[in-house]
């Protein structure tokens, strides 16, 4: 009983250190995935920041490239139209320079036709020719004018022209810049990208293994609950342990104040029965005619040491079996404690321990096993019987 108990006691400590050991395990667990979950978020927001500052800069570039563009647009189109006025003046400068060769050729070929009809007015053609030439030269005055307007134009267009080659070349060098600071946003956007992929694959890959914790969570959970159940079951068979135990104390303490009244009913017994066999014996001499010695005369008790009478429940094996070499018969029987006492003791080779067959008409009824002897009697345990052994019948 209190080997069981030891091992129940044993039992209920390493479940508690197999507890406090998951507890702590599982504990040091949370507090890591909640560093490394706040050191993931910490970095997922840098990243955000970053990213949206990167988009506000290519917001930023792809609305100057539109400017750019639009200002590239509208040189391109002023430059066009430049040079359609360019070829427009060019084509006008060629139509002046026809008309002055064509006014130099009717000039040198007007005086010879007109000589023979301007003889008669001599005055009237004078004033024609006059007109004529200072129509001619009034128009040529005006053709050098437009000749000299549209020379400053052109030089006018070929500095503006000169400007906007100019403002184009730094331009497309503002643009070349732009595209590349473009392409190398657009990598920082891809290298970006990739980092938010792998970051998220991390963040599944921490949900995963942040749900699998959970699960082992709750399976060491179900566990903790098994094993309290299991705690709970082990002290209820503790507590009726102790009922039991406490029990069998009170029985034990029951059974040894019944040991002690039959301990002081057998010594009584031994003692009427010692008074018995010497009054027989004094009896036997004075039918016999002969003297009582003195010391069988003597009325005094006989001390016994204490006998110790066994349990029924308690077998003891025996060392040998021996037969008393005489019969005896049983004197007295207590059949509430299992023993009984026979008249057959050291005197008759009797020792602790030793096997009796009970008989009664010549049939063996039981089987007695010697736990106290003294010299005329010895106290025996009943081992066996197969009817109620009594006052009377045989031993051998």
């Amino acid at each position: 009983m209190d080997q069981k108990f030891k091992i129940a006691i044993i039992g209920l400590v390493v479940i508690i250190i197999l507890l406090g050991a998951g507890l702590s395990i599982n504990l040091s667990l949370k507090q890591a995935l909640q560093k490394e979950n706040d050191k993931l978020a910490s970095e997922k927001e840098s990243l955000i920041s970053t990213m949206n500052t990167m988009k506000q800069d290519n917001q930023n570039l792809k609305s100057r490239l539109d400017a750019v563009n639009a200002d590239l647009d509208r040189m391109t189109a002023e430059r066009t139209d430049l040079q359609r006025k360019i070829e427009a003046s060019d084509s006008e400068k060629r139509d002046l320079a026809e008309q002055i060769k064509n006014l130099k050729s009717q000039r040198v070929s007007a005086p010879a036709p007109a000589a023979p009809t301007i003889q008669p007015t001599f005055g009237a053609s004078s004033q024609a020719e006059d007109a004529y030439w200072a129509g001619i030269l009034k128009a040529k005055t005006d053709m050098e004018f437009q000749l000299e307007s549209l020379r400053n134009e052109l030089r006018t267009a070929k500095i503006n022209s000169e400007q906007f080659a100019r403002d184009k070349g730094v331009l497309e060098i503002e643009v070349t810049n732009l595209n590349r600071d473009k392409q190398e946003l657009m990598r920082k956007l891809d290298y970006n990208q990739k980092m938010m992929d792998s970051v998220a694959q991390e963040l599944v890959r921490e949900k995963n293994d942040k749900i699998g914790t959970e699960e082992t969570i709750k399976a060491i959970k179900s566990e903790n609950a098994v094993l309290r159940r299991q705690m709970t079951s082990l002290n209820s068979r503790k507590i009726d342990l102790d009922k039991q135990i406490a029990g069998l104390q009170a029985k034990n303490t029951n059974l040894e104040g019944t040991y002690g009244e039959m301990d002081v009913a057998l010594k009584e017994k031994m003692l009427e029965l010692e008074k018995l066999k010497k009054e027989m014996y004094v009896s036997a001499l004075k039918s016999q005619n002969m003297s009582t010695p003195e010391d069988v005369s003597k009325e005094d008790a006989v001390e016994l040491p204490p006998i110790v009478v066994r349990p029924k429940s308690q077998t003891q094996t025996p060392s040998q079996e021996a037969r008393s070499p005489q019969g005896g018969r049983v004197v007295a029987a207590n059949r509430d404690n299992n023993f009984v006492v026979v008249d057959l003791g050291e005197d008759s080779g009797i020792k602790l321990g030793d096997m009796l067959q009970v008989y009664r008409s010549g049939e063996a009824i039981g089987t007695l096993e010697v736990i106290q002897v003294r010299k005329p009697i010895s106290a025996c345990d009943i081992k066996k019987e197969s009817t109620p052994i009594r006052i009377g019948d045989t031993v051998r």
